[in-house]
């Protein structure tokens, strides 16, 4: 088994921690940095197949998060469903409403439950967890990849996800 490491880029968006000590329970953004570790045997050369010589082809996985996971984060606003006073005051039926309408063909259905746009909202996303910490989206990313993973044809397996929330912090989820 060999593991080749890709660097998924970066996108912005906004959370808020209420239940945190410190800062972190004011609304507030982040550049968040996403990697991928794929882990497979190394595909055996065969001069029709562009992915010999590889664990995986980096471009395949970068579409799925380029296309299809990162633009439902980037630019939004992600919340939990730990209740936040100024959204209950704003909109009292909110949490109801996004957990009302969590089946969607934007992503795969099993992990539909998870990731919630609200239209009315704009940029606004909704993550089936009660907190939107690093550790909580990087199990999301994971998810969601391995949902689209599941189309390509490889052995391989995306088998960690690493988001940055600062240069200098990240969380990992792990899957082997």
């Amino acid at each position: 088994m060999q593991s080749v490491i890709i660097d998924l880029g970066t996108f912005d968006s906004a959370h808020q921690l209420p239940t945190h000590s410190g800062k972190c329970k004011n609304l507030h953004g982040h550049t968040y940095r996403v990697q991928a570790t794929i882990t497979g045997e190394v595909v055996a050369f065969n001069p029709k197949d562009s992915s010999s010589g590889m664990v995986s082809d980096f471009g395949v996985l970068k579409d799925i998060w380029k296309t299809r996971v990162m633009p439902l984060f980037d630019h939004r606003l992600i919340l939990g469903y730990h209740p936040l006073p100024w959204i209950s005051a704003l909109k009292p039926d909110f949490y109801d409403y996004c957990f009302d309408h969590a089946e969607s063909e934007s992503y795969p259905r099993h992990w539909a439950h998870l990731v919630e746009p609200i239209p009315e909202w704009g940029e606004t996303v909704v993550i089936n967890a009660p907190l939107t910490t690093a550790e909580t989206l990087a199990y999301i990313f994971h998810g969601l990849l391995n949902a689209y993973w599941a189309e390509v044809e490889t052995d391989a397996h995306i088998s960690q996800i690493q988001v940055w929330e600062t240069p200098s912090s990240s969380a990992i989820n792990t899957r082997l």
